[in-house]
């Protein structure tokens, strides 16, 4: 909690820095005192890399660009980062599934997993318009470290599903559903 930190006076501030980052330097700590002053964004320290995003400050060292790009048939289990996301067909009557749900005859193979790009947008069921998965990220204040490798499916080229923010409304189940693509995300840790 990066408000937190505004409890203890300037000076603690700075030791506490020494003590996460001993390699820091003078202009390092100013940077970072910076960083906290202004709320949001990031700075990098010697092996470290400090980022502050809604309230939360997270310091790590700097991790290398992931990225998710698969094509696949169902069934499938796909495995990165600190997750897997397992896809199936299965039946429908109208009920719930453990997961998220998309209309299979919907759907065009293969479909594609990947991670979201800038500009990414789509209509989650519930929303009465399309909306970019940026706007969507800052209205449900996900933590920009969060969404280093966030997964969306495609199916055409059109985005079907989102993380979290489930099924397109153009293939969300209905009435006249017969099978669906079950999305069941397994977090594993980091």
């Amino acid at each position: 909690d990066a408000n937190a930190l505004f409890l203890y006076p300037s000076a603690l501030r700075r030791r506490l820095l020494r003590a996460v980052a001993p390699a820091a330097d003078f202009n390092h700590i100013e940077d970072f005192l910076a960083l906290l002053r202004r709320g949001s964004g990031s700075v990098h320290l010697p092996n470290l890399h400090a980022r502050l995003s809604f309230g939360r400050l997270r310091i790590a060292p700097p991790a290398p660009r992931q990225t998710l790009n698969f094509t696949f048939q169902v069934p499938a289990d796909v495995s990165f980062a600190n997750r897997r996301i397992v896809l199936d067909r299965e039946g429908y009557n109208g009920g719930e599934s453990l997961g998220a749900s998309l209309d299979w005859e919907k759907l065009s193979d293969p479909l594609q997993l990947r991670d979201w790009r800038p500009g990414d947008a789509y209509q989650p069921v519930g929303y009465g318009s399309v909306h970019k998965l940026h706007d969507l990220f800052q209205r449900a204040r996900v933590p920009y470290w969060d969404r280093a490798v966030w997964p969306i499916m495609l199916s055409e080229d059109r985005i079907v599903w989102a993380s979290r923010f489930g099924p397109a409304a153009q293939v969300a189940p209905g009435a006249a559903t017969r099978s669906v693509l079950t999305i069941r995300e397994v977090f594993t840790g980091e």
